[in-house]
């Protein structure tokens, strides 16, 4: 198999790429520079700089592209060679526009992991606010800094409380960095530290109406612990809530704090999510909830996609005992309910496959059921049912920047 066209750039094929860019719209630059970085080259020096002088992509190329073109020095590790000038980095850090500065704040290309390990103070402090807003969104952006930032008591950066407040609504649109708190790799431990200190700093803040609390429970990943701890210490209804949101059965502690809390539309989140097959839970407190009058309780149970067929028709019978004469919300429920069992596979397959399903034409239930069945052979504590592993791997895709891969996950669903 031959390399890649532009794997050897001589004069033929620099050439070529040369009349290539000038011949496209800005759309078609971009798309020149983005496909040779998919293949993993970077785009000739010689083409950089003319994207440079190019008012309309010089902010793409400040945060995206790879703007270092000096070699190393062979026999000095770590050091450059070459004329300064090959280092384009320079040449935009002194750009007259501010929001091209900014923008070079944002590629980790230009500020990656060790420039954040070992000089996150300096590059934090040479930065303006605006920049700065940029700078957290940096895909490679530093632990130590963000938690500096999260920590209302720091003191090191100087900054007050709003300034701080923008810095975390910021970082939370930061995809890469956010998705890492949902990833299971062999920086598990070291991932599971970090985003639980975050959670930890950001519950010592004082509850405002601007306070980004809620949007940090909301999506950023923690474990079951650290939720059930900031749950506890929590007064406002909207910030449990966004733990509650970003819990999944497996955070049955958590959960447990949500069944009996005071605000209605906690309580019900909390019962559509408890996985009552697990051993922390006891079937006497399903039963309690089910001969209760909390129809809030049951109106989450209504939703809850871990429970059978058998349960689920046993909320529904409780719910038309407690329904009034006009009672929508009810109604609701009861959809839900019908819903949720056609999830479900058939208790008696003789009921499709027998002689009776033979008669009658249940060519579509078969199929389904079939389909169903195959994926019960996956190992998974409740097949064909949203489980906490599912929901980790959706919440990853849903940041994955390759297309092909989101289409195949959509074809999947």
């Amino acid at each position: 198999m031959a390399l890649y066209r532009y794997a050897v750039v001589d004069a033929y094929t620099l050439e070529e790429l040369r009349h290539e860019y000038k011949n496209s719209d800005i759309k078609g630059r971009i798309h020149l520079f983005k496909r040779l970085q998919q293949m993993g080259y970077h785009a000739p020096y010689e083409i950089a700089l003319l994207a440079l002088e190019d008012v309309e992509l010089r902010q793409w190329m400040a945060r995206h592209a790879w703007l270092d073109y000096q070699d190393w020095d062979p026999d000095h590790p770590g050091e450059k060679i070459g004329p300064p000038e090959r280092n384009l980095e320079h040449r935009l850090r002194n750009d007259p526009d501010p929001f091209v500065r900014a923008c070079l704040r944002e590629n980790p290309h230009v500020f990656g992991t060790f420039d954040f390990l070992y000089h996150w103070k300096s590059i934090f402090h040479e930065s303006t606010h605006f920049e700065r807003l940029a700078l957290v969104r940096n895909p490679e952006v530093g632990h130590d800094l963000i938690e500096h930032i999260f920590d209302p008591d720091d003191t090191e950066l100087g900054i007050g409380m709003n300034e701080r407040s923008e810095l975390v609504y910021a970082y939370m649109t930061n995809e890469a960095d956010v998705r890492r708190s949902y990833e299971r790799n062999g920086d598990v431990g070291f991932l599971l530290c970090h985003f639980s200190n975050l959670w930890a700093l950001i519950s010592k803040w004082p509850e405002a109406p601007k306070s980004p609390q809620y949007l940090v429970y909301r999506y950023l990943w923690a474990d079951d612990e650290t939720k059930t701890k900031v749950y506890q210490a929590c007064d406002d209804p909207l910030s449990r809530r966004g733990i509650l949101e970003n819990s999944t059965e497996r955070d049955t502690n958590t959960l447990k704090l949500g069944m009996k809390d005071a605000d209605e539309r906690n309580r019900e989140i909390a019962f559509s999510k408890i996985d009552f097959s697990r051993l922390s839970f006891k079937s006497e407190e399903f039963f309690a909830a089910l001969k209760g009058t909390d129809k809030v309780a049951l109106m989450g149970l209504a939703r809850n996609a871990l429970l059978s067929v058998k349960r689920l028709d046993q909320v529904r019978d409780r719910l038309r005992e407690l329904k009034n004469d006009f009672d929508p919300v009810v109604g609701q429920a009861f959809e839900s309910i019908e819903k949720l069992k056609e999830t479900h596979l058939h208790e008696d397959p003789y009921d499709l496959f027998g002689e009776e399903g033979g008669k009658a034409n249940f060519l579509p239930a078969k199929i389904d059921f079939i389909g169903k069945k195959l994926l019960v052979m996956k190992p998974e504590t409740n097949p064909y049912q949203k489980t906490a592993f599912k929901f980790e791997e959706d919440r990853s895709a849903q940041w994955d920047p390759s297309p092909l891969k989101r289409l195949m996950n959509w074809l999947g669903n």
